[in-house]
């Protein structure tokens, strides 16, 4: 008796993958309970007890899932117009496709073709998008390096000019030193808090 229960169940699920099969090559065409189970050589009750007892689903369940998922790729991937993206699918009137396809998707064909392409699109522009930030990242990145730069050279060139401007000062402070003793006038030292005399103050 096991046995015979055994190879009852494996004969419903080799029979269920093989309509599933079926399905999947010939979605597109107006198949039917009645067409799928005389090419199996079971009758269309043995066929839809199989769907609902192997697949936890039925003969029409099946094929719409099948049609629904295709069309709405098609509607993504092409710019037909839904009726005949509903024609692909063995829906020959157009309510009968947007029922069908409503019922499945929660929208109408052209309601999800305008969301789903936006966001399909969206997702399709964010690695570029995500380059020209990093792109534009690395330019500033740049533009801040090089006004670094600028600034580093800038205050180099400036503590220079000082410099050479503080040993020409102190060039000149000794100069005039020497000449005042000469003169017979021994200048004081400045302290860190004393100014020196303008350059003015002096003739020679």
């Amino acid at each position: 008796m096991t046995e015979h229960r055994a190879g009852t169940l494996a004969s419903r699920q080799a029979l269920f993958e093989t309509a599933v099969r079926i399905l999947e090559e010939r979605y597109r065409e107006p198949l039917t309970l009645e067409l799928v189970a005389d090419a199996l050589h079971v009758s269309a009750r043995q066929l839809q007890r199989v769907f609902e007892q192997v697949g936890d689903t039925t003969f029409r369940a099946a094929l719409t899932e099948l049609r629904m998922e295709s069309a709405a790729r098609e509607l993504l991937r092409t710019n037909r117009p839904a009726a005949e993206v509903g024609r692909h699918h063995a829906y020959s009137e157009p309510s009968q496709f947007t029922k069908a396809f409503r019922n499945h998707h929660g929208q109408t064909p052209s309601e999800y073709r305008a969301v789903r392409g936006a966001a399909a699109r969206a997702q399709a522009l964010a690695p570029a998008r995500r380059r020209l930030r990093e792109q534009a990242a690395v330019r500033q990145r740049a533009v801040a390096q090089a006004r670094a730069e600028l600034w580093r050279q800038l205050f180099e060139d400036w503590s220079s000019a000082l410099e050479k401007r503080r040993l020409a000062a102190e060039g000149l402070d000794e100069r005039i030193r020497t000449k005042s003793r000469q003169d017979g006038f021994d200048p004081p030292e400045y302290g860190q808090n004393q100014l020196p005399p303008d350059d003015d103050d002096f003739t020679f």
